[in-house]
């Protein structure tokens, strides 16, 4: 460490003595030079952005300081589109925390006080639907009296031995429901200072120590505000355009831009099984998924394909019915925005869900009565188009799925005009 830190920190001012036998790898200075050189400086400069985090009071960080801490936020896609003086004011006045492995970073139903940007181990979000009835009981209890909220429970002891008993996990919340885990570059406690509400989520410490970038409150409001906000109404501009409208034509964009969170799921994620009740609400974001009906023994027969703005699991989260299909991710990554189907039960409006539940069920629906087409079928279909061979028809191969090159077979037969937006 001596040759890639500040020397004053690591200087080689000690002895390292054995104390039992030991069985050790060492590296050569000569290979470790080579190694140095390749891929030691990024490490180094990781070193010192946390030194200085740790050791150093945020009027004491020089600008090579702040400079390491502005490259090590830039692992966040989040941070890294954020202007560069934003970044650098919120390396300035971030603080430095460190979480014990399983211990509790933030519990659900405190005063959100503080966000977190993890800079190295990983958290765990658990949501605990006993806890989200009563927070919404109260709410609408206070609502009535035209009082403020009150807190989940109105004796102070209880709530403290409620949460000591809630302090003895093993893996596993008691009560909770695992619904997310974040790894380093990720944030958490953002929503809780944007909209003045408390914690809707318990976040623990996993698989180690937890060391996390802290932003307080104040200096939240005063650097960082602006950015989420630009940030959820970006959300809420998506939901606006996908969201089915209730009977009033509202689509409650903005209810949906705050309560959902984006996650991000590689090919081959099952979303939702058959003979199961989904856990979580989901919007496609970017990529694609693919509908599976199980009959018997045999295979599973595709359906079709969803897209983007389609839901999976509004029918089964609203309705408490278990799934008919399978929805599997289908490209290399799927993003989507998804919600605890119990938080959802609170917090989204009725309208909302039964407008959410009745599109996917008629979505699935069609794809059921269509069906797949088959090789032959196909092959019938363009026979009949007779249509001269084009130099944008070498893209039809791009579409990877049967369901895909039949329905832009029906949209050339049905729309006149589509051939000429191939053109375009």
């Amino acid at each position: 460490l001596r040759h890639m830190a500040d020397e004053e920190h690591y200087a080689n001012n000690c002895s390292i003595r054995a104390s039992a036998g030991s069985c050790l790898l060492y590296l050569g200075l000569h290979h470790y030079l080579q190694v140095y050189r390749r891929s030691g400086q990024q490490f180094a400069d990781r070193l010192r952005a946390l030194t200085a985090l740790k050791h150093k009071a945020p009027e004491a960080r020089t600008d090579a300081d702040i400079a390491s801490l502005e490259r090590l936020l830039c692992v966040s896609a989040f941070y890294r589109d954020m202007d560069s003086d934003v970044r650098q004011e919120l390396c300035r006045t971030m603080t430095w925390m460190s979480f014990a492995d399983r211990s509790f970073i933030v519990k659900q139903g405190d005063d959100a006080d503080r966000c977190f940007v993890i800079l190295k181990g990983s958290v765990r979000v658990w949501i605990s639907s006993h806890r989200m009835a009563r927070a919404a009981a109260a709410a609408s209890a206070s609502a009535e009296q035209h009082q403020p909220a009150a807190t989940f429970v109105t004796d102070p002891h209880a709530a403290e031995e409620a949460d000591l008993a809630e302090l003895d996990i093993s893996g596993k919340l008691p009560g909770a429901r695992l619904v997310n885990t974040l790894t380093s570059g990720d944030c958490f406690g953002e929503l809780g200072l944007l909209h003045g509400d408390r914690r809707k989520a318990s976040i623990t410490a996993h698989d180690g120590a937890c060391e996390c970038g802290v932003v307080m409150k104040a200096e939240f409001d005063r650097i960082l505000r602006a950015q989420f906000e630009k940030q959820e109404e970006v959300r809420a501009g998506f939901f606006r355009r996908h969201l089915p409208q209730g009977k009033s034509g509202d689509t409650f964009a903005v209810q949906a831009a705050r309560l959902f969170i984006e996650q991000t799921f590689s090919r081959g994620t099952a979303l939702s099984r058959p003979g199961k009740i989904s856990k979580r609400l989901f919007v496609i974001k970017e990529g694609a998924c693919k509908v599976f009906r199980h009959t018997g023994d045999g295979p599973a027969e595709e359906l079709g394909e969803l897209c983007v703005g389609s839901s999976v699991g509004a029918a089964t989260a609203v309705r408490g019915s278990a799934d008919a299909v399978s929805v599997i991710c289908a490209t290399a990554q799927v993003r989507l925005f998804s919600v605890d189907a119990a938080e959802a039960k609170l917090r989204l409006p009725s309208e909302l869900r039964r407008a959410m539940a009745d599109a996917e069920i008629s979505r699935f629906k069609r794809l059921e009565q269509r069906g797949v087409p088959s090789s032959a079928d196909l092959k019938d279909d363009e026979a009949d188009a007779v249509a001269p061979p084009q130099p944008w028809d070498v893209d039809v191969d791009l579409l990877g799925s049967p369901f895909l090159r039949h329905k832009r077979t029906l949209l050339l037969k049905e729309h006149p005009r589509f051939d000429l937006m191939l053109r375009l």
